[in-house]
């Protein structure tokens, strides 16, 4: 736009300089509210006279484009209008798909509800009495009772200072176990052999896969070593950078440590399928490159760090706890089983194990921190790790312990506990444990002789009361199709008028990005934005696009944060036919287009082309 004060303060202006003071006014009004012309100088150029017929016919050609735009923004109004119509009535059934994920959990919860074991008093007290009796039975494993009592044995003040080095330290006791593993592999020296940082490579790449789950869970630790920033530091070796923030030290679960956990795990399973090898052989290379690189100062394990002294403690707390129970075992105050074959878990206490010659290398680096030399018998009872304790207290001693030991106190609570699917009740004809378990949770009522609740039973009647209602409600239900689950409209009609609604708001986008075009052209001409009007409506209906965009991917769970709540699915169940508008896709209407760059021709056939 020209300098108004400058055009104005020339005596002699051109026609067009003339029409576009008048236009380049009427736009700062409808933008400001204020006008830039006086009264004087507007009742000058509007009651302008020309004086030659070139001059009538450049007035009148400006007059009637601009006239014309006025027309076509009349247009793009109505067709934002429809647009905005068509997405105002499909907002009723947004709302719906936003709520349909929880909707479809709250079903399946009441499914559940309704599968729910019902029994009388008599067969819950005997489903109660049977946990317990297995909970005896079972007992409690020997080297983790050892590992509770240390921790009772432990002041307040080295409690504490455990707690900070991992915060849950005091039930979980890999991470001693692990940090334990690594002194021994020091073996009383400063430095690492090359057999220890082999063997803390293989046991960093074997920590990171779960075996259970049959999935790589990067997350985990092995003793100080963050198992994920082992898989970073290869894929920077291999020029993949991804940036984040590093594990905590103490293996605090921070914010955006999940979404970086799943980006790294993605990322090296990718170049894993690349290169035909696996993530574990990647991490065991990387582990063994790095331990030569600065690894164990940057993580550095307890035996060589400022806490040497707090893992001597825990070494001598912990051969006192096992002389104490060895004490009670003598006395017959507890007594001691064997694990049977089938219950082995010989991971139950310690990772992994150690070669029986690095016996030697344990026994001085005992010695090397002040603690006393292993009795031959314990020595010989663990064999340096390579094999674990197979010993269980039995549950029944425990039970009857009248010392008072928190640990003894805790597996009393838990005996004397129900707790719900815990899944070690099984039917007497189900040895091989092939059915439901028993130990479910269990509703007490009156039932009839199918087993369900009588029909004044507030619990049977409050989950079909609310079944019914929850089945009642809701616009959408789910089917498979070719083996696969998809979600569809429970009503045709208000499908088509979704869709045919879906199809206007396109249309009206489409309708305006056409109008944007053609009034870019005018703007040229008329030294002004034509299209502000025009390009402000498109914004709204893109805000619009998106936020159907989002009900979609809400309702079929494909949002693209993840779930915040653990109720919430994160399984995708699209549906068959994909109703995602991809706003990129759109082009601008040609026919809207040609049309009115038809009659802009008209207009200024010279000019307009």
């Amino acid at each position: 736009m020209k300098n108004i004060s400058n055009m104005l303060g020339r005596g002699n202006l051109t026609v067009r300089e003339k029409f576009l003071l008048l236009i380049h006014n009427d736009v700062q009004k409808a933008k400001t509210g204020k006008e830039v012309l006086t009264e004087a100088d507007k009742a000058a150029l509007e009651n302008w006279t020309a004086k030659t017929n070139e001059e009538a016919r450049e007035w009148n050609q400006l007059n009637a484009g601009w006239k014309l735009g006025g027309r076509m923004d009349l247009e793009a109004e109505f067709a934002y209008k429809d647009a905005q119509v068509a997405y105002l009535s499909q907002k009723p059934v947004m709302l719906e798909m936003l709520f349909y994920p929880l909707n479809q959990r709250t079903g399946l919860y009441l499914k559940n509800l309704e599968q729910i074991k019902k029994v009388t008093m008599e067969e819950a007290a005997e489903i109660a009495r049977r946990q317990k009796e297995v909970k005896l039975k079972e007992g409690l494993d020997f080297d983790y009772a050892v590992y509770q009592l240390a921790f009772e044995l432990l002041d307040d003040k080295n409690r504490e200072r455990m707690t900070e080095l991992y915060p849950d330290i005091e039930t979980d006791h890999q991470y001693l176990d692990q940090e334990e593993i690594i002194a021994h592999l020091y073996g009383g020296q400063k430095e690492l052999d090359e057999k220890a940082k082999e063997k803390i490579a293989e046991l960093v790449a074997e920590q990171s896969y779960n075996k259970f789950a049959e999935e790589y869970q990067l997350f985990h630790y092995f003793a100080c070593i963050p198992i994920l920033e082992v898989a970073k530091y290869f894929l920077k070796n291999h020029g993949i950078e991804i940036s984040g923030t590093p594990l905590s030290k103490n293996q605090v679960v921070r914010e955006g440590d999940e979404d970086l956990c799943d980006t790294v795990t993605n990322t090296m399973q990718k170049y894993a399928d690349e290169q035909g090898t696996d993530i574990k052989s990647m991490l065991r290379d990387a582990c063994r490159q790095w331990l030569n690189d600065g690894l164990l100062e940057e993580y550095t394990p307890l035996a060589v760090s400022n806490n040497s002294e707090l893992l001597s403690h825990w070494f001598k707390t912990k051969t006192e706890a096992r002389k104490i129970l060895n004490q009670h075992i003598a006395s017959g105050q507890l007594a001691v089983r064997n694990r049977t074959d089938e219950e082995t878990r010989k991971e139950k206490l310690y990772s992994k194990g150690l070669s029986s010659s690095e016996s030697h290398a344990a026994m001085t680096f005992f010695e090397n921190v002040g603690l006393e030399k292993i009795p031959k018998d314990e020595l010989e009872e663990k064999k340096v790790f390579e094999t674990f304790n197979d010993k269980v207290i039995t549950g029944e001693s425990l039970y009857s312990f009248r010392g008072e030991y928190e640990f003894v106190e805790d597996f009393k609570k838990r005996a004397d506990t129900y707790e719900p699917n815990l899944g070690i009740v099984y039917a007497a004809d189900d040895p091989e444990h092939k059915g439901d378990h028993l130990d479910q949770e269990l509703v007490i009522c009156s039932c009839d002789d199918d087993g369900e609740p009588m029909v004044f039973s507030q619990f049977g009647l409050g989950v079909k009361v609310l079944s019914s209602f929850l089945n009642s409600q809701g616009l959408f239900k789910e089917y498979q199709k070719d083996g696969q689950i998809f979600l569809k409209f429970k009503i045709a009609d208000v499908a088509a008028v979704f869709k045919d609604s879906r199809q206007k708001l396109i249309d009206g986008y489409a309708t305006l990005l056409g109008f944007e075009s053609v009034f870019k052209k005018l703007s040229s001409i008329y030294e002004t934005d034509m299209a502000d009007h025009v390009s402000g409506r498109i914004a709204v209906l893109r805000e619009y696009i998106g936020e159907y965009n989002r009900a979609i991917d809400v309702a079929v769970g494909k949002e693209v944060e993840k779930p915040k709540h653990r109720f919430l699915r994160k399984t995708v169940t699209p549906f068959e036919e994909d109703l995602v508008i991809d706003i990129e896709a759109i082009q601008p209407d040609p026919k809207v287009i040609s049309e009115n760059e038809a009659k802009m021709r008209e207009v200024f056939p010279g000019i307009y082309s």
